[in-house]
């Protein structure tokens, strides 16, 4: 995962930006302040130095391509690892141990 989860949950905010930017190859503006807070967070996670600004639309649109890309793959990964983790304590559940009850039996000997 390259998000943390309080970056993720901060950025899901942005989630049909980033949908409609990775999959349909456009999106809205979703204004300075969100593009500054997506941007911050991108460079500081990914090291990405790229030149920020928020008046050109091909910026705009390659900046929630590229970390919308990242979003969904780390939401796919957040989600698998919760499923995980259920199905192991399911597993627990009914992996319980069983109570050993006496069985008692005569002894026969033929005579």
């Amino acid at each position: 995962m390259t998000f943390n989860e309080e970056q993720l949950k901060t950025l899901s905010a942005f989630e049909e930006h980033f949908h409609t930017a990775v999959f349909k190859k456009w999106s809205r503006n979703p204004g300075r302040t969100a593009l500054r807070v997506i941007y911050d967070i991108y460079t500081a996670t990914t090291g990405d130095r790229r030149r920020y600004n928020d008046n050109c639309s091909n910026c705009i649109l390659d900046l929630l391509t590229d970390c919308g890309k990242i979003y969904f793959a780390d939401k796919e990964e957040l989600l698998a690892r919760k499923n995980d983790a259920k199905a192991v304590e399911a597993t627990l559940e009914d992996a319980k141990p069983v109570k050993k009850v006496a069985v008692k039996t005569t002894n026969k000997k033929k005579k």
